[in-house]
């Protein structure tokens, strides 16, 4: 059985690293969890597939980004492949550090215009979280729920086909118009910090404000 793990930045892409689990798989009733960083069991490499999907996307997204009058640049190439390879809800700081391990010199400007331009594109959607300093951007654009960690801040991609039903809803009964990237935003506790802190009390959850 294969397991999703959420990449949220790059803390839980170490945790990801440490755990040695690949990724991917769907929950039960044809609800699917999605991250998009595998990694395999023998020596935590990114499986040849999701590498080939990432470029895929990178190459997408540098396409769309030369329609719109952004030529290629290969600082363009690495934010592109940058926000691809976050699999999960980077920030700008989070994506500027991994491009100045190749372009030190780069300007975080040019990396925030960058990401900005990709989502007026609507290739990433910006995600607000409560009580989060920082604005996170989801390469998933489909509608679904994100599942956020109240303790260490992952957030976790959950499709179903019944959030476009719960969409529609929502927006014939309040008579709003929901934005095209519109999605649910559910908080708790994820399995990981439930286990550390029931192991730690002995009993359930702590409370969490």
């Amino acid at each position: 059985m294969e397991i999703n793990i959420p990449i949220n930045g790059e803390r839980d892409n170490d945790r990801a690293k440490k755990s040695g689990i690949t990724t991917t798989g769907s929950l039960s009733g044809g609800t699917e969890q999605r991250g998009t960083l595998y990694w395999s069991h023998e020596g935590n490499e990114m499986s040849d597939l999701a590498s080939a999907r990432h470029e895929q996307t990178v190459q997408r997204f540098l396409d769309e980004l030369e329609q719109a009058g952004k030529r290629k640049t290969p600082q363009r190439a690495a934010i592109c492949r940058a926000v691809v390879e976050s699999d999960g809800h980077p920030t700008v700081a989070e994506i500027y550090r991994r491009v100045t391990r190749a372009f030190p010199m780069i300007s975080q400007a040019t990396v925030y215009n960058t990401v900005d331009t990709l989502r007026e594109l609507g290739l990433i959607i910006r995600l607000e979280i409560a009580n989060h300093d920082h604005t996170h951007y989801d390469v998933d654009t489909e509608p679904h729920v994100n599942v956020v960690c109240r303790y260490c801040g992952a957030i976790i991609d959950v499709h179903d086909a019944s959030v476009n039903a719960l969409l529609k809803a929502v927006a014939t009964r309040s008579g709003f118009s929901l934005s095209p990237e519109a999605g649910l935003i559910l908080y708790g506790i994820c399995p990981h910090c439930l286990s550390l802190d029931n192991h730690a009390r002995g009993d359930g959850p702590s409370p969490v404000e």
